[in-house]
């Protein structure tokens, strides 16, 4: 199915490092009854297990707060126990 959404923007589509793994990142805007929100995905597989941090907020005020969603991110750590 090819669908199209009207009240997504993509901004950024990168790929990066999460918690030592290949990783892919996400950013766009999206638009709700007239607010628009900033969102930043960023997803890795490791094994057979997907593993993604998102970190949304108003469009305004996404910039001022990505330093610490960054730093947030840049101290995670995927331990790979037994299962």
């Amino acid at each position: 199915m090819n669908e199209s959404r009207t009240n997504f923007q993509l901004i950024e589509s990168t790929p990066i490092t999460l918690a030592n793994n290949p990783a892919h990142k996400m950013v766009y805007n999206e638009f709700d009854q007239g607010d628009i929100f900033k969102e930043m995905e960023i997803y890795t597989i490791i094994g057979n297990k997907a593993y993604g941090v998102s970190y949304i907020a108003e469009g305004s005020k996404f910039n001022s707060y990505l330093p610490t969603a960054e730093k947030t991110i840049d101290s995670l750590q995927i331990y790979r126990g037994s299962s």
